[in-house]
């Protein structure tokens, strides 16, 4: 209606096609779309640009990661920019949170160790994996795992965990307006999906000085450089047991690492650095 310059597509395919075709008839105005997941992980949402006839009205293709350029610029055949995310760090913060609100709220004792993980509920999150870790480790071990967001898989996880024998040290919390103190409150975050674009929770993570543990698949061997996380294979059910007896047993030992891990966000992803880069490219096309 107002005939912007410039349009932004986040998520891509969800009513927009009919007026950036109009649009682009009366003015010149840059189209973006800014990529966040993989192609072979959702090929159906980057075909619904061809479906809707807007494959061609698009001037700039922005991606998360490295591991998305190749296929991202071969389904568009045309060159991509690459930004990857950016963290608030002044508000993901120690500072910021109340201590043991968390666990006062969901009866964990403080002496426990805390799991966290901040994820849609789907299969290839690899929720079930620290499930099944947490049950050889040992349902009498005081551990506990909380688990944050909401997804299409929602009752085949309420299922495993009802059948779990370590069902009463997990917590599926649905999704929160503000998730800092549960940061705060973790002794680690896991996130072992089975491929990802570039989830800001692992930011997040960092910059709240908790130990991140992380899968081997793309985009993790990559973004993970420098920041001293624990990457893990969805299928190394040993090394996964291994390194939650580790922060269970000797918390003190990752202290270098998480220093390490904000020191990284707060110099190269906190948004005050990444804004530049999309200003160059919605500003200066």
């Amino acid at each position: 209606i107002d005939r912007p310059d410039s349009i932004v597509i986040y998520f891509g395919c969800y009513g927009e096609s009919i007026p950036v075709r109009i649009l682009k008839l009366f003015k010149k105005v840059d189209v973006t779309f800014i990529v966040g997941y993989p192609y072979e992980l959702t090929p159906h949402r980057f075909h619904d640009f061809k479906k809707n006839r807007i494959f061609n009205k698009i001037d700039n293709i922005i991606v998360k990661s490295e591991s998305m350029v190749k296929d991202i610029s071969n389904f568009f055949e045309k060159e991509v920019f690459l930004i990857e995310n950016g963290v608030d760090t002044k508000y993901f913060h120690k500072e910021n949170t109340v201590p043991n609100n968390i666990r006062r709220l969901h009866k964990i004792p403080k002496n426990a160790t805390l799991l966290l993980t901040v994820a849609a509920l789907e299969k290839r999150k690899g929720i079930q994996s620290v499930i099944s870790s947490m049950e050889r480790i040992g349902k009498n071990e005081n551990i506990f795992y909380i688990i944050l967001g909401e997804g299409p898989d929602r009752k085949i996880l309420e299922s495993i965990i009802r059948n779990s024998q370590v069902k009463n040290k997990i917590i599926l919390a649905g999704s929160k307006e503000s998730i800092i103190e549960y940061y705060d409150a973790s002794d680690a975050f896991l996130l072992l999906s089975d491929g990802e674009g570039y989830p800001n929770v692992i930011l997040e993570a960092w910059a709240m000085e908790i130990p991140v543990i992380v899968s081997t698949s793309n985009p993790y061997p990559i973004i993970t450089k420098g920041t001293g996380s624990i990457l893990i294979s969805i299928n190394d059910e040993t090394k996964l047991d291994i390194t939650i007896k580790k922060i269970m047993n000797d918390k003190e030992y990752f202290n270098s690492n998480v220093k390490k891990s904000r020191e990284y966000v707060v110099n190269k992803m906190d948004w005050n650095h990444v804004i530049d880069k999309y200003e160059n490219v919605l500003l200066c096309q």
